[in-house]
């Protein structure tokens, strides 16, 4: 195979590909195969139409061409030529003839070429892992919260904060039924967070006793729509009052959470709290990271065809929408400042992997997959095979990359290992690496 890179300015390349005939021959021959094992109906098996045969090889090795010979070889050539392609190539011309070389040129863009950026120039505050006993007794407290039990109230309760309720609420509007307002069976814990529309119900829920039935006018609030503002009968029956019981922290409770004793338990806790801290710590680092960085560049040229189909979704998006009442339209311009500030950011990202030979973790990735299909109760193998799957899994692994590519960064300018095995309780400092 031979191979020609033509810069065409900017990052726009051009690439002609020949392929020596005893390299395309096999591809030749199998084209052959398939249309001679072909039935033409009026002919005799291996007997076609003049010229039949050589319109089908052109169309069978056109496909041949685009499936198999140009993404083998364009692959091939780019390796070679150390190209790093930003986006799909086209394809402009496409030669072959039986007995002859195989031939083709395409065009794309590749990626901005950029230096490393200067660490130095980089300022993070260091941040240090401090656990404090309210640390622990606030995720202790958490853990009996998630834990606790709900028991039937004592005959004669009445219904207070924090408890569980099942009511029935029957709406009416001058006596006919409002549908809107209505629901059976609806278990609400009051001083939580609720549906927005049975917000306005929960005063007069409280104080509320098993069996009792209370009938009072409400006036509807925004979050009723078009009702705002109308009166409406709401006749609430309690069927069920729950109070809420913590569990007590005690060996049953250790042994709960598989540790056997007080001290297995909070050595657990520490480790708990200790990756929670350390995961915002490294959060705060790579936000402080990718805001800075740009700022380490002079501006440099984008890939024109991923800019201009950017705007394209864009305009799509903007003329789906305005079709809606709902969505606000979209300020195209803005968004594309938005989005090549993160294109710009992605290729300096991608170029300190490069310059500084950082490699993707891909068990770290594995992991992260796993735990993610085991949460939507798939197997990741069969996630993988779907096209979800896929488009998770390549998130997925976005994500692991850039994380990798940023702490690497970080410990370049605080000059150590972002790992924190213990428990620090100093103060924070500015740091910059040197």
């Amino acid at each position: 195979m031979q191979s020609e890179i033509q810069d065409l300015g900017q990052l726009k390349r051009s690439i002609s590909i020949e392929i020596p005939l005893e390299e395309i021959r096999p591809h030749y021959n199998s084209v052959l195969n398939k249309i001679r094992s072909a039935k033409v109906k009026g002919f005799r098996p291996g007997k076609f139409p003049k010229g039949w045969l050589e319109k089908r090889f052109k169309e069978f090795m056109q496909a041949e061409a685009f499936e198999k010979v140009i993404p083998e070889y364009y692959g091939k050539a780019l390796d070679e030529k150390g190209i790093n392609p930003a986006t799909q190539a086209t394809v402009d011309e496409i030669n072959f003839e039986q007995g002859k070389p195989f031939s083709c040129k395409m065009s794309f863009e590749v990626k901005p070429t950029l230096q490393k950026p200067e660490y130095s120039r980089i300022q993070l505050e260091k941040e240090e892992l401090v656990i404090t006993d309210a640390d622990i007794q606030e995720h202790i407290s958490r853990m009996r919260e998630e834990n606790a039990e709900w028991l039937e109230a004592e005959a004669g309760n009445a219904a207070g904060n924090g408890d569980q309720v099942l009511v029935d609420i029957n709406a009416t509007i001058n006596n006919v039924p409002y549908e809107n307002g209505s629901v059976a069976d609806a278990q609400i814990i009051l001083g939580t967070e609720v549906n927005s529309k049975v917000k306005i119900l929960l005063p007069h829920i409280e104080g509320m006793t098993v069996g009792e039935t209370r009938t009072s006018p409400i006036t509807l609030d925004q979050f009723y729509g078009e009702d705002e503002g109308k009166t409406v009968s709401f006749q609430i029956t309690l069927k069920s009052l729950k109070n809420r019981k913590l569990p007590e922290v005690n060996a049953a409770f250790y042994e709960k959470f598989g540790k056997s004793s007080e001290e297995e338990f909070l050595k657990e806790i520490r480790h708990e709290i200790q990756h929670q801290k350390n995961f915002l710590i490294l959060e705060k680092y790579y936000a402080a990271i990718k805001s800075q960085l740009p700022g380490l560049y002079a501006d440099f040229d984008l890939p024109e065809i991923l800019l201009k189909k950017k705007e394209e979704e864009l305009l799509k998006q903007n003329k789906e929408d305005s079709n809606s009442e709902e969505a606000p339209a979209l300020d195209i311009s803005e968004a594309m400042d938005s989005y090549k500030k993160e294109l710009r950011l992605s290729y300096i990202l991608d170029s300190v992997a490069t310059s500084e030979s950082i490699e993707i973790d891909q068990n770290e990735v594995l992991q992260r997959f796993a735990r993610m299909s085991w949460m939507f109760g798939s197997n990741p193998e069969q996630m993988i095979e779907s096209p979800l799957g896929r488009n998770f899994y390549h998130i997925t692994a976005q994500k692991v990359y850039e994380e990798q590519i940023l702490k690497f960064v970080a410990e370049k300018v605080l000059g150590e290992s972002l790992t924190h095995d213990h428990d620090h309780h100093s103060g924070a400092e500015a740091h910059s690496h040197e």
